[in-house]
Formats: C-alpha cells, sequence, structure tokens
C-alpha cells in the first residue's frame, strides 16, 4: 500500500479496502483532503483513480447527545434522490467504526461554487445577485414540499410540538457546550418559551439550510447543482429552516449595503441581494404558507447560531477542532446571546419583547 498520508480523522490502512470493496469501479485510493470551512461534520474529499467522491464523518471529539448522526444525514441524501431537490447521489454508509473510528457516508462530489464572504469576480455582475437570493428561497420550499411519507421517512417524525423540542434541547446542548451560562441566553430561552406560535404541518427540514450550503452552478449563479450538510435534518416545523435563513442572512430592511453583524454571511450584505424581508415574503408567496410568525423562528434562528458557537468552542477547548479559525467562537457565544436578545425586543410579538 502507498504511503497516502491521509488527514486526521481517515485510516489508510482499513479505508482502502472498504473502498475497494464498496467502490470498487471508482479504482485506487490517491489521496484525501479536509474540505475548509466545516464546524461540525468533517469532510473530506476522496481522490481516487475514477475521479473525486466526498466522505462525511463526525468530528473528531466532544459529541453531543443527538449530535452528528450520519445514518441519519445518510438516509435523507439517500431518500431524496430523485425529487425536485438538487442532492449528491448517496453511494455508500458505513456502520462499522473500525474502519476510520466512526460512523461514515461517501456521496457523490459535485461541481458548483460556495459563496459565503466575498463574490467572485468572475461569477457576473451585482445584476445576478437577486436571482441567487430567489433560487435560494425557491429552493428552501422544493425541501419542504417533499411528500416525506413516500420518501420513506416517516420513522423520522415524532409527535407533539417541533419547537418545544427543539426549544429543550438547544437549551441542553448550550448547557454541556458553555463554562458560563450567559444571562441573555436565557432570558432568550425563556422568552421563546413563552411564545411558542401555533404547530405548523410537518416538512423535511434540512437543519443549516443557508447560502453557505449550497452549490451554485459555475455557469449560472441563479441554478443551485447541490443542497449539502444535511446532518441536521429531520421532520419537523419549515419555518425553523426559515428563520435559520433570515440568521445568517446579513441585510435587513433599512440596513445599508456591506453591513454584515458577525455570524451572517457577508456575501448577502453585497448590492442585488435580497433584504431578509424579501426572502421571507418570497417564501410565504412560493410554498403558500403563513408566515406571519416569521420574527419568532428568526430569533429561534439566533438562539440556535449561539447554541452551534458553543459547541465549536467546546471542541476547540477540548483541543479535537482541525482547521483555523476556531478560538473565536468562545468571543462569539456572548456577542450571539445579546443579539438574539435584541432581536426578540424589537420584535413585535409581545412575548418574545418579555410584556406578557
Amino acid at each position: 500500500m502507498p504511503d497516502l498520508n491521509l488527514p486526521d480523522g481517515l485510516r489508510a490502512e482499513t479505508l482502502v479496502p472498504y473502498l475497494a470493496e464498496h467502490l470498487p469501479a471508482m479504482g485506487q485510493l490517491l489521496g484525501a483532503e479536509l474540505i475548509a470551512g466545516g464546524r461540525s461534520n468533517l469532510t473530506y474529499r476522496l481522490k481516487l483513480e475514477g475521479g473525486p467522491v466526498v466522505l462525511r464523518r463526525p468530528p473528531l471529539g466532544h459529541i453531543l447527545p443527538s449530535a452528528h448522526d450520519m445514518r441519519r444525514e445518510y438516509r435523507f441524501i439517500e431518500s431524496l434522490a430523485g425529487s425536485d431537490v438538487p442532492i449528491p447521489a448517496a453511494l455508500a454508509f458505513c456502520d462499522d467504526e473500525a474502519v476510520i473510528g466512526a460512523k461514515f457516508y461517501l456521496m457523490e462530489f459535485c461541481l458548483g461554487r460556495i459563496v459565503r464572504a466575498t463574490w467572485p469576480e468572475d461569477y457576473g455582475s451585482a445584476a445576478e445577485r437577486p436571482r441567487t437570493s430567489s433560487i435560494i428561497a425557491n429552493t428552501l420550499t422544493r425541501i419542504h414540499a417533499v411528500d416525506w411519507r413516500a420518501a420513506g421517512l416517516e420513522d423520522m417524525a415524532r409527535p407533539g410540538n417541533y419547537v418545544e423540542r427543539q426549544l429543550k434541547r438547544l437549551g441542553q446542548q448550550y448547557e454541556l457546550s458553555t463554562p458560563e451560562v450567559h444571562p441573555a441566553a436565557m432570558e432568550v430561552r425563556r422568552r421563546l418559551g413563552r411564545a411558542i406560535p401555533p404547530v405548523q404541518p410537518q416538512t423535511i427540514v434540512h437543519g443549516d439550510y443557508a447560502i453557505h450550503n449550497v452549490l451554485l452552478a459555475d455557469d449560472d449563479p441563479g441554478r443551485i447543482t447541490a443542497v449539502l450538510d444535511w446532518e441536521m435534518a429531520t421532520i419537523g416545523d419549515p419555518l425553523a429552516d426559515l428563520g435559520w435563513v433570515m440568521a445568517a442572512w446579513a441585510k435587513g430592511e433599512g440596513q445599508p449595503d456591506g453591513y454584515a453583524p458577525k455570524g451572517t454571511h457577508a456575501v448577502t450584505a453585497l448590492p442585488g441581494f435580497w433584504t431578509r424581508e424579501a426572502m421571507v415574503a418570497e417564501y410565504g408567496r412560493a410554498s403558500g404558507r403563513d408566515v406571519s410568525n416569521a420574527e419568532y423562528y428568526y430569533v429561534l434562528g439566533l438562539f440556535k447560531m449561539m447554541v452551534i458557537w458553543a459547541g465549536i468552542d467546546a471542541r476547540y477547548r477540548a483541543g479535537v477542532t482541525r482547521g483555523e479559525g476556531f478560538e473565536t467562537y468562545g468571543p462569539l457565544v456572548a456577542y450571539g446571546a445579546e443579539r438574539a436578545l435584541a432581536a426578540a425586543g424589537a420584535s413585535s410579538i409581545p412575548a418574545l419583547r418579555g410584556v406578557a
């Protein structure tokens, strides 16, 4: 076996024979690289003689309860094959942790561009960005329109109120991750608990749908070639996905171009991108859903973002992260709590403002 010098999280001596057995047509493994940008599950591009393949596995440490379920992620990708949602092809799932030290799966490597902070100079002009905004909003409606029962995901649904469960789980994860509970976080949690909106008909919920988790076509910023990162997918309230889009979207009504709060994707602050409010309006139009409680889901999305930051910081403090920039997440947790509290205080929903 050649000296492959694989990144942390992979084991050549066991991965090579696994690939030979399960992807024989792809030929020999030539190398691998950790794809930059991941802050949770690890994503590798495997270089095989027959072309690249993506391997996804959990982080190397600090696994929170119910988090990083690789089989769940694989099932959603596999179940969405043939739907109206652009999705990579699922290739193989491995539940034998002896292969690389954790369960993992393999999927198709899709071409496309991920834009987060900057708009590529060779990728059209500001006139293209409304089309990008539109396709992001409308692809979310496609995800939520999938018949999840027909897709074989009925066992993923749970009875009861999805938002209540989500809020309880996020609170527990926050307390497990942080060395010091921030008062603003607890106040946001309390207000969210008192303002829970009516139950929505359940749909597939991506859980981390945002501009950084879609691949835009190389030749068309108004087309998505694949929706990625299904590790948080479940069956639940579709407006939770909308709230997450809003939490990660930089531009709001009345804000100048270029203003991007921490935690948002700076590219969405550029001229031409829609505002958060315009994204909500388009989602409501395209889906036919009532979005009058969008402010609640926005605050829920901000609370969730803070919890995720706390989890990333916990893994960094435990010394199990791979890549750069993880040291910045600790200070962001308090900022995220204050940002969520400010959004709650500015809401038109009295219970979010703390007055009911």
